[in-house]
């Protein structure tokens, strides 16, 4: 990779931070973020709803590409959410960002998308229920909004430094199987 795309990256790294913090952030505060003048950013994204469309765009690739390799046919789906929630605690800011912002945006081809990815996690959420790892009658909206934030905070305790990296899976998977567990 270049130094152009380098600094695209870097640039869109520190738009998923900032603007997942604060959706109303200034192209400066990106700008500073990512340790870059105005102008550079400038000469990267015209405006700030390329730079937004193109975060997204991006985001949700990343995520694609970090969850391709899960078998979610071929496993409990415990260990599906398992590896899932391995693949994209990373990737924490930018799938918070999507997952906040990329349904309120008008581009057709991002809300397809989101809505692709929101179909895979209501059917890991339904087969989390079928095995009994999550009750029956805790709604699968519910279900996914949950494993949703749990991702986030996973994320954002990491890095803040309050939770070691590697120990985020377990945790969420504690949360949801003895939070979310079928009723007494």
């Amino acid at each position: 990779m270049g130094r152009v795309e380098l600094t695209r990256e870097a640039i869109l790294d520190s738009a998923a931070t900032v603007l997942s913090a604060n959706p109303r952030a200034s192209l400066a505060d990106i700008a500073s973020e990512a340790k870059i003048g105005r102008a550079t950013l400038h000469r990267h994204f015209s405006s700030r709803s390329e730079l937004v469309l193109t975060l997204v765009r991006a985001s949700i690739r990343a995520i694609d590409e970090a969850c391709a390799n899960i078998d979610y046919g071929g496993q409990a789906a415990i260990q599906s959410l398992r590896d899932t929630v391995e693949a994209i605690v990373p990737l924490g800011a930018r799938y918070s960002f999507v997952a906040h912002q990329g349904e309120a945006l008008d581009d057709d081809v991002i809300r397809a998308e989101t809505a692709r990815q929101l179909a895979s996690a209501r059917q890991l959420a339904e087969a989390l229920k079928a095995e009994g790892s999550v009750g029956v009658d805790v709604p699968t909206a519910w279900v996914v909004a949950t494993v949703d934030a749990l991702i986030y905070a996973g994320w954002l305790e990491v890095h803040r430094g309050a939770v070691a990296a590697n120990d985020v899976a377990e945790l969420i998977i504690r949360t949801i199987t003895q939070g979310l567990g079928p009723a007494a």
